[in-house]
């Protein structure tokens, strides 16, 4: 088998709904000829831990986690901050996590060294992660690929910079980066367009693979929904440009006007929420309504999605750009989301969310701060379910298959390899 370095700062034990498409990648490239090794950290984040996520990490693969340097740096930088008035930011460029650069390319160096490694393959977020592909393409000349799971300097959640300089800064990052890699690969075609339309001198090697589901994370679940209540689930993380508010006041809104709805509608929430999430839940009235689960196991997070009536998607009007783009991003649940079968209320700006949903006849869209159009579309379901008529229309969603898109990446790879490019070089 040919081998591929992947660097991706987020891995197992490490949780959430990010690291399911490296792991997913790690678990079926093998199937396409390539032997994956993987470069994470050492001392990863401690609250989002899921250990269980362990068992599917193949045992051929070999994991390899370098230290990191980020929890000294903010401590050594946390006083002069203090005493300056200013925020940690203005120190870590392009994050705090560029503590972890030095011992990840030591460590990628030996591991490229001594596995033979054909392909180097980096992930983001975090940023940092691409600056180590992009050391370790120019120190050992193996072919990189960089991953975009999130749009580095066009992201519309972490695009406020300290000061001018730093938002230079990291668009010189960018650009430099990116000239290096061989490949480019982003989850949504908006971001591949943003990416092209930033830098050109992309056009010919940048392509989109989306995020996805394993249906065999579904093996042996099975539905086990309420009679007695219509059940509305959220299941990921809210922050940022994304909130709920709008969706509490709507349904307050509607229990104000149908008071038997309070004992018949359930929501529940699942994942990290802001405080924002349920200080609004408290402002409405909403407590005996809703329920908050805080970050569960893969697994379990699946079950609960499985067993709702319908699942809340949740973006924020902000996210659409500017320029007349829809949002560079969608959800990563938002495809085990379309495993389910279960209808998808999605609050979300025109764009490719919108038009995914409306694609593969999955739910309803509605525009995020919508009100009066979110309450519609809560009763139109409620009325639905009553009636026992709540479906999806018939799709096949194999196409978002977890093994059939890591085919696609094993494609690139290929592509890359010594002979292929010799051979196109003789053409």
């Amino acid at each position: 088998m040919k081998k591929v370095l992947m660097v991706a700062y987020s891995y197992p034990p490490v949780g959430g709904s990010g690291v399911l498409r490296v792991l997913k990648f790690t678990k079926y490239l093998p199937q396409f000829g390539f032997a994956p090794v993987v470069l994470t950290v050492r001392n990863p984040p401690l609250d989002d831990l899921d250990p269980t996520l362990l068992e599917e990490v193949p045992k051929e693969v070999k994991v390899i986690a370098a230290a990191s340097a980020e929890q000294q740096l903010l401590r050594a930088a946390s006083r002069p901050a203090r005493l300056l008035g200013v925020k940690p930011e203005w120190f870590f460029v392009p994050g705090a996590q560029i503590g972890w650069l030095p011992f990840a390319v030591r460590a990628g160096e030996a591991i490229i060294r001594e596995e033979d490694i054909d392909v180097i393959f980096a992930t983001a977020p975090v940023p940092t992660s691409l600056l180590i592909g992009h050391v370790l393409k120019r120190r050992t000349r193996k072919p990189l690929v960089l991953d975009f799971r999130d749009p580095w300097t066009q992201n519309v959640f972490t695009n406020n910079y300290p000061t001018r300089l730093h938002r230079k800064l990291e668009e010189r990052m960018e650009r430099a980066v990116l000239r290096s890699a061989d490949h480019v690969v982003t989850t949504t075609d908006e971001m591949t367009r943003g990416l092209i339309d930033k830098y050109p001198f992309l056009r010919d090697r940048c392509a989109t693979i989306r995020n996805g589901f394993d249906s065999s994370d579904f093996r042996e679940l099975t539905r086990t929904a309420s009679s007695e209540r219509f059940t509305i689930t959220y299941a990921g993380s809210l922050y940022g440009l994304r909130t709920a508010r709008h969706f509490l006041l709507a349904l307050r809104n509607l229990m104000g006007k149908h008071r038997d709805l309070r004992n018949q509608i359930r929501v529940v929430f699942v994942g990290h929420q802001n405080w924002r999430t349920g200080r609004a839940v408290q402002e409405v009235g909403l407590e005996d309504v809703v329920e908050m689960n805080g970050f569960v196991p893969h697994r379990e997070s699946l079950q609960l999605m499985l067993n709702a009536d319908v699942l809340l998607l949740v973006m924020g009007q902000r996210e659409a750009l500017g320029n007349g783009m829809g949002p560079m991003m969608i959800p990563g649940k938002t495809f085990e989301y379309l495993a389910t079968r279960r209808p998808i209320l999605a609050l979300a700006p025109a764009g490719a969310v919108s038009d995914l949903i409306k694609e593969t006849g999955s739910g309803l869209v509605v525009p995020p701060e919508d009100v009066s159009a979110i309450e519609g579309a809560v009763l139109d379901l409620f009325a639905r379910w009553q009636a026992g008529t709540l479906s999806v229309a018939p799709y096949d969603v194999s196409v978002f298959e977890r093994r059939a898109l890591t085919g696609r990446l094993a494609a690139v790879f290929e592509s890359l390899s010594p002979g292929v490019r010799l051979r196109e070089a003789h053409r």
